[in-house]
């Protein structure tokens, strides 16, 4: 894994952009896959709650997990932690994706 330094302008703001192996990339339930934060970012948007429960629950959180795992964001792993909506997981990552 590889922060690239490179971005990406999506709407007038400037993304960060990680660089994966394809083996570290996350599979959401029904098959999507993400290989950065800002994949995760717009699919936690359009997901459905009952695709979002599957993979944050009580027992876990897979997306927490992916994040400090693959791309070492300890911090920004515990802050997704800490929620348990949809919404709210959406807007701890958009500070970590974007760069205004």
């Amino acid at each position: 894994m590889s922060d690239s330094n490179d971005n990406n302008e999506r709407s007038g703001v400037w993304m960060r952009k990680y660089i994966i192996p394809v083996a570290y990339c996350f599979e959401v339930n029904g098959g999507e896959i993400l290989s950065d934060l800002a994949d995760l970012y717009y699919s936690l948007r359009e997901m459905d709650n009952e695709k979002f429960t599957h993979h944050v629950n009580e027992g876990k959180n897979d997306f927490a997990d992916w994040v400090e795992e693959v791309f070492r964001e300890r911090e920004l792993a515990n802050k997704m932690r800490q929620v348990s909506a949809k919404d709210e997981m959406v807007a701890c990552l958009e500070d970590e994706v974007f760069v205004r």
